[in-house]
């Protein structure tokens, strides 16, 4: 349980999952038990917040390719080319999260690992999305949708937020 960490995590430093399981990051621990990785790619949470954000953002009218970085199981295009039936999906993730994506319409699934040769920390989400930009095309674009927690606990659920992003 990376949860019986935590302590340890915030005295000393270090991931409560990875301490939990043997110094193993998440995405690793995924491609080892199925049982997990299905369940973590099957949660409804992305469905939910891609859904609500497209209820304000227009911002994939002119969009023809979108790709999803990171995408596990593809749940995050599904939706958005469900809206927006123009649009090529692209979903890259790891083969253990491909392996369970379902077929969606206009989506294609391609493998890789976008943390490959990629420093741990800040500088990692910088390279990545530095990488993102270099592939984009004129007039292209990049679309962050993250969880992000609420400075005021009373106004959502803090404690699942921080555990969500202890995870990642």
């Amino acid at each position: 349980n990376y949860r019986a960490q935590l302590k340890d995590v915030v005295l000393e430093g270090g991931d409560a999952f990875g301490r939990a399981h043997g110094g193993m990051k998440l995405f690793d621990y995924m491609g080892t038990d199925e049982r997990f990785s299905k369940l973590f790619n099957q949660t409804g949470f992305t469905i939910a917040v891609v859904k609500k954000a497209l209820e304000v953002y227009q911002g994939f009218n002119g969009v023809n390719v979108l790709v999803d970085v990171g995408g596990g199981v593809g749940n995050t295009l599904g939706v958005v080319t469900s809206k927006y039936p123009h649009i090529k999906g692209i979903n890259f993730d790891l083969t253990c999260a491909l392996a369970q994506a379902p077929s969606y319409p206009g989506v294609e699934h391609v493998a890789g690992d976008m943390f490959v040769d990629v420093p741990i920390g800040d500088t990692m989400i910088l390279k990545i999305l530095k990488n993102c930009w270099k592939s984009l095309p004129n007039n292209g674009k990049i679309v962050v949708i993250e969880l992000v927690t609420p400075d005021d606990a009373e106004n959502g659920d803090i404690n699942a937020n921080i555990a969500f992003d202890m995870d990642m």
